[in-house]
């Protein structure tokens, strides 16, 4: 059986958009149900800061590229929304 190989780019890649997916839910089930209305999608994107780190430790340069790729992406995401949409303004 074949190890998979952790630093890469593409399983950074993957491991970046999943793990605020995987939050997501996770908050949606726990918050939203408990009758808090409103979720913060910023909030999902800096769950990110731990996969970033554990490859930053482990000196794993590629995955933690992807990680930052798939960070950088979400979080250009969330800013078009946030201009486009009046989910996020004030007033």
């Amino acid at each position: 059986m074949k190890k998979i190989n952790f630093d890469n780019v593409w399983v950074g890649l993957v491991i970046g958009f999943l793990a605020p997916v995987i939050f997501y839910i996770i908050y949606y089930i726990l918050v939203y149900e408990s009758g808090l209305r409103k979720i913060n999608i910023s909030l999902c994107i800096a769950i990110n800061l731990v996969p970033f780190y554990i490859y930053q430790r482990k000196d794993k340069n590629k995955g933690l590229k992807g990680v930052f790729i798939a960070t950088f992406i979400l979080a250009a995401i969330v800013i078009i929304l946030s201009f486009s949409t009046s989910y996020f303004r004030i007033g």
